[in-house]
């Protein structure tokens, strides 16, 4: 894994993001906007969502194919 990273820290960040339990605040906005309709029940229960290691592998692997 580590020679995955290669120093990258964009990808360090990006992995950061995926794995945390609270969204950037870009995200937390973008989500709070349109989570106006949904109620906030559902705005709460979203943001504490964790994926799963089988996802975050996914989306690291496209981030490096796509970089």
């Amino acid at each position: 894994m580590r020679k995955l990273y290669n120093h990258d820290t964009d990808l360090l960040e990006y992995v950061y993001i995926i794995m945390s339990t609270v969204k950037p605040n870009d995200s937390i906005n973008k989500q709070l906007q349109q989570d106006e309709i949904l109620g906030q029940q559902q705005q709460h229960r979203r943001q504490q969502t964790r994926i799963s290691k089988q996802r975050a592998k996914v989306l690291i692997t496209e981030y490096c194919r796509n970089k």
